[in-house]
């Protein structure tokens, strides 16, 4: 038996930098993926958050559509879509003269916090106060829908996302708690400096920076810095400052920065963050100073009330805060001035020649001031980004809990097997080449990620093939690695490297403990029959020119006329193949009942279903493959778990494994 494979060799990952989360400018939010790839204009309504502030710098409610003056590229637009939030709520539709009173559809209701912790602008007891402060807000202000990331800057890590963008109150608190300075990965390098260095570092390497993976680390926190890893200064630090605001500028949205540190990066800086209409909350982290001879000195506390910070998060739009440990007056205030704003919304022609439109939004009430994006871009198609654009589009796919880019469902699967000593585990991806319904035919590359339970990153590969030649076929890429047991979620992203058309898969898996048990039943293969696999695979270079291990290694004795089953299976199909391995600690084959079951239903419905033992084949010492054609007639559409429940006879042990099966109806004809 031979399987078509191809392979497609990637060096050891290196530690390259990944920028911050989501080209949401760059993407229409709202459009089906092809009207994306045509790249034509069309009408579509802007939506721009704005507040509003009074003399004190204290937010204005009540205001209606007609206040509001806006101007795109100095035309006067007619502000057709008007909402106003008042602490993360909308507020009712104030009646207008001659208008409807019913509320319109819902525009924006999330906003966006990102918190920045400054380890290396903040005493011991600031820190500390800072994260009591950020735990404080997360637990009681932010609202389910809103999303929080989690930034820190400090000497030898530089500026790291400590949690993506995320409305997961859990992995915010473990964000902001891991906050913390720690020594760099071996290998680990920081930004700029990387990229510029990449192709000395591989030329030492003896590898192609066209072989290189833009991966590495082994951990969730992600180098946003333009900085060296070592000895970084306060030119250092607005640096990286400058480089947050700008790639925040990319998400949409009512966006804010909490703050937190003793340091004021500049008044370029916070222009910077104006325009990308993100508000800075400052909060001062070092409230100490000393006093007398430095031999007698004596540490006071001391609230600044007047500092350079103030004048720093007014101009961004934001406000500042003199003392850390006031954290009740602190949330509640951001709380206030971050939830009370509006949202205009006007036509637009949008069209893919990434243009820049100035803004300008005016009161007709004197003495208020307006705070808005100073523009925006125009999208344009994805092979004229940067290289930074694409990665700032990979961030959004890869890591956001929502993500704004569009992108089809990508069918995969994770299967674990403890038969070959280099992997346990296998991520299974089915990729259709159609320019509709899949990744359209040409050079694709493929993103792997696998995250532990904390969310960290323990594999991250990249590959890229060219399905030129591969048009309305269907191909199955496989990646196998050695993992320790427990949790883990697997992203893979699928991009066309020339439109920039994208598909996400996402699947949850579980590596078990050693079976201490005398039975143990393997991750089940299922497969569809009568059609043949292609396969590739994610693969090494051997510098000992040692075979690697591949699919077969891990399932063995599969049929040639078979495809695994990922994903969908048709409610018209009667049967399915199942590779199903069991394990026997003494090494022999007992009497061995077997049961198969759908649970649907969440639990509550179990079906038995029909089965029969096509070939029986032993693996090696104690491990068995059957080879099983289950019956499917008796299921319905709708998602189900198929459990394979294994007893022996002699001494009634169990053992049991369960794989996702999904059900789909039969389409109907439209005429």
């Amino acid at each position: 038996m031979r399987l078509q494979e191809k392979s497609c060799v990637i060096p050891t990952c290196l530690a390259v930098v990944l920028l911050i989360p989501s080209l949401i400018a760059q993407s229409k939010r709202d459009l089906p993926e092809q009207e994306t790839l045509q790249h034509e204009a069309s009408a579509i309504v802007k939506l721009i958050p704005v507040r509003v502030l009074d003399a004190n710098n204290r937010p204005v409610r009540g205001l209606l559509k007609q206040d509001f003056i806006l101007h795109d590229n100095n035309e006067l637009k007619i502000i057709t879509e008007f909402e106003a939030y008042e602490t993360g709520r909308i507020s009712s539709p104030i009646a207008e003269p001659g208008t409807d009173t019913q509320p319109k559809s819902q525009l924006q209701t999330n906003r966006k916090y990102f918190i920045l912790l400054d380890i290396q602008g903040s005493d011991e007891m600031g820190l500390v106060n800072a994260k009591k402060a950020a735990l404080d807000f997360v637990e009681t202000k932010v609202k389910p829908e809103d999303q929080v990331g989690v930034f820190s800057f400090a000497p030898m890590t530089g500026l790291v996302i400590q949690q993506y963008l995320t409305s997961d109150i859990k992995k915010i608190k473990t964000g902001i708690e891991r906050a913390k300075e720690v020594p760099p990965s071996p290998g680990f390098s920081s930004g700029w400096e990387l990229v510029k260095s990449e192709s000395q570092a591989l030329a030492k390497r003896g590898m192609s920076s066209r072989e290189s993976s833009p991966f590495g680390g082994g951990t969730r926190v992600i180098s946003v810095s333009g900085l060296a890893a070592y000895g970084r200064k306060s030119a250092d630090f607005r640096v990286s400052m400058s480089e947050l605001a700008k790639a925040i500028k990319y998400i949409s949205g009512s966006k804010n920065l909490i703050y937190f540190s003793s340091r004021e990066p500049g008044k370029a800086v916070a222009r910077l963050f104006a325009e990308a209409n993100t508000p800075v909350y400052a909060v001062n982290t070092r409230n100490w100073i000393r006093e007398g001879v430095w031999t007698l000195s004596v540490k006071k506390k001391h609230i600044y009330e007047k500092h350079p910070l103030k004048n720093f998060a007014e101009a961004s739009g934001g406000h500042y805060f003199a003392d850390v440990k006031d954290i009740q007056t602190i949330t509640n205030d951001i709380e206030i001035l971050s939830g009370n704003y509006y949202v205009l919304g006007y036509y637009i022609d949008e069209k893919w020649d990434g243009r820049f439109h100035r803004i300008k939004i005016e009161v007709k009430k004197p003495g208020l001031r307006v705070l808005a994006q100073d523009g925006y871009y125009n999208p344009k198609p994805f092979a004229e980004l940067t290289e930074i654009e694409k990665k700032l589009h990979l961030q959004d796919l890869a890591f956001a809990d929502k993500p704004v880019t569009p992108a089809l469902d990508l069918n995969l699967e994770a299967l674990c097997c403890c038969l070959i000593k280099e992997a346990n585990a296998v991520v299974l991806t089915k990729l259709e080449v159609d320019e509709r319904l899949g990744i359209p035919p040409g050079n694709t590359e493929i993103f792997i990620f696998i995250f532990n339970k904390n969310q960290k990153i323990v594999a991250a590969e990249r590959a890229e093939f060219d399905f030129a030649s591969h048009d309305q076929k269907t191909l199955y890429s496989y990646l196998l690695k050695k993992l320790e047991p427990g949790d883990y979620e697997c992203r893979v992203v699928a991009r066309d490297m020339k439109m920039g058309k994208s598909l996400l898969g996402k699947y949850s898996f579980t590596i078990p403990e050693p079976a201490s048990g005398a039975i143990e039943v393997l991750s089940p293969l299922l497969l569809f029959p009568g059609k043949k696999a292609e396969f590739l695979r994610f693969s090494y270079e051997s510098k000992t020119g040692k075979k690697q291990a591949s699919l077969i290694d891990f399932y063995p004795f599969m049929p040639q006329n078979a495809s695994p089953l990922t994903g969908t299976l048709s409610a018209d199909a009667k049967k399915v193949w199942v590779l199903l391995p069991i394990r026997f600690k003494d090494h022999e084959l007992p009497f061995v009942e077997l049961e198969i079951e759908a649970i649907g239903d969440a639990g509550k419905e179990r079906i038995p279903l029909d089965w029969r033992i096509i070939d029986r084949k032993k693996a090696g010492p104690g491990i068995y493959f059957l080879f099983i054609e289950v019956y499917m007639t008796d299921l319905k559409p709708g998602d189900y778990w198929m459990e394979f429940m294994a007893t022996d006879t002699n001494t009634g042990l169990e053992a049991s494994v369960s794989s996702p099966l999904k059900i789909m109806a039969l389409s109907k004809n439209i005429r």
